[in-house]
């Protein structure tokens, strides 16, 4: 993801398996990311880690990684009908 050689679609799966691994945990970025669906909610929660890390890291680059990681969100939502579809949901 910090380099670009990742997509925020692919990385939303990968957090999804991890969040719904401990059966309590499961869920949890329905309440905690904003966004219409399943897959706009583990897009955001991905966001949110990468802008963090991000910050600890290179906090130069805070500002546009966040631009690129919401560009391409905005770009899937747009072909999509406002909403984030496969391979998430």
């Amino acid at each position: 993801m910090f380099a670009g050689r990742e997509t925020l679609l692919r990385a939303a799966v990968d957090f999804r398996q991890v969040d719904e691994s401990p059966a309590d945990y499961a869920k949890q970025y329905d309440r905690l990311f904003p966004g219409r669906s399943v897959g706009e909610r583990l897009c955001r929660e991905v966001m949110t880690w990468v802008i963090a890390e991000t910050k600890a890291a290179s906090p130069d680059k805070v500002a546009a990684v966040t631009a690129r990681l919401e560009a391409e969100l905005q770009e899937h939502m747009r072909a999509h009908n406002g909403m984030v579809e496969s391979p998430i949901e």
